[in-house]
């Protein structure tokens, strides 16, 4: 289906394309992007007068759908693969609800239960081991945190690698066969792959918050080595107007890792100081991982991460996206100045676009080298 100048998308259902089928019926198709842990989501909402979709074309569970969603210059967004989770009957009028859950979450990093231990390894070997087994590859920057032992008790593989990117300082997600497991900081401090002026929004509710964020982390962990309880502390880098510790009781065999616990604990409390919701028009850069720019916004003007985001296309042929975001970087210059800002614009950078196209297949990329993917332009 070629894209032309309006609204894009494509539908598969078991490999072969539904879409003119979809077309006929479609109210929406949502696809929601996440950057941690929980699996990416696929919706798809039908009308139903006919009665096709609850009867002779009602879905199997388990069955796989792939969508695509593009842009007015082009691009497209492969929102990969999804298996059928849940099917939803409603009315009047009849509406069809149909969702998916991303396949990489339902195999075996889901599902089987890890009694393994992991000895004498640092951070980035336990998680290429993790991903081995489960036939997964890693992208992203680890930090080279040694355990003496490690245990993996009554978790899965995904519960297990998700605890370990929150409580060291990372972020964890996967894209097809690819386990993305990278520094917070790091995928935070990139550029912006869009700016916004906030007459470019069609609508924003953004907080500056007190409560729940911290001056300092204070974590008291045992030492197997001196057999005493150690405390180490941790200074935020953020102004926050406020003097509050983050008190943190947890187990570390030395300073390194309690340090680590103590950096991404405040990290994550304070980096949703300021933090909200925006609704702007589609675009395939608006993806989890990605920072954007916002201006004419006082204060609160300056760079954001974006935490998820959903993809809409409804039957009027409109395509927007509604985003989770958090401020990652203050703009001085922006204050201050006058109302008028420039129109929304992309910077594509290597790292900017890599991020664009997280959900196709990524093999060959890496945080450093740009590869675009054959028929990606």
């Amino acid at each position: 289906m070629e894209f032309v100048g309006s609204p894009y998308y494509q539908v598969l259902y078991n490999g072969k394309n539904i879409t003119a089928d979809v077309s006929k019926h479609l109210l929406s198709l949502s696809y929601t992007d996440k950057t941690e842990g929980e699996s990416d989501e696929l919706q798809i909402s039908l009308e139903d007068k006919d009665r096709l979709w609850q009867n002779e074309w009602y879905p199997e569970k388990g069955a796989i759908l792939s969508a695509e969603i593009g842009m007015k210059n082009g691009l497209k967004l492969d929102c990969g693969s999804f298996m059928i989770d849940e099917i939803e009957l409603g009315g009047p009028p009849d509406v069809v609800n149909i969702r998916g859950l991303a396949i990489g979450i339902h195999g075996r990093l889901k599902t089987a239960k890890g009694g393994r231990n992991h000895e004498g390894k640092t951070l980035s070997e336990i998680v290429h081991t993790v991903a081995s087994i489960n036939g997964f590859t890693v992208q992203g920057t680890i930090d080279n945190i040694r355990f003496g032992r490690i245990a993996q008790h009554r978790e899965n593989d995904l519960q297990f690698l998700s605890r370990l990117a929150s409580e060291y300082g990372h972020t964890f997600s996967i894209r097809g066969k690819i386990l993305i497991f990278t520094k917070m900081n790091e995928l935070e401090a990139r550029p912006a792959s869009l700016t916004f002026d906030r007459s470019d929004l069609i609508s924003f509710s953004i907080k500056d918050k007190t409560s729940g964020i911290y001056k300092r982390a204070i974590v008291k962990f045992h030492n197997p080595e001196t057999k005493e309880v150690s405390e180490y502390v941790e200074d935020s880098d953020m102004d926050t107007g406020i003097d509050d510790d983050l008190e943190i009781k947890t187990k570390a065999e030395n300073k390194q890792q309690a340090e680590a616990k103590a950096k991404a604990a405040l990290h994550r409390a304070n980096t949703l100081m300021q933090s909200g919701n925006i609704s702007v028009p589609g675009d395939i850069l608006m993806v989890a991982g990605n920072n954007v720019e916002l201006t004419g916004m006082g204060m609160l003007s300056g760079v954001y991460h974006i935490l998820n985001s959903t993809h809409t296309v409804d039957k009027s042929g409109g395509y927007t996206v509604d985003a989770e975001i958090k401020k990652v970087k203050a703009i001085a210059s922006m204050l201050n100045k006058s109302a008028v800002k420039p129109k929304a614009k992309k910077t594509i950078t290597s790292q900017g676009f890599l991020s664009a196209v997280k959900n196709v297949d990524l093999h060959g990329f890496d945080f450093n080298t740009l590869n675009k993917p054959e028929g990606w332009l």
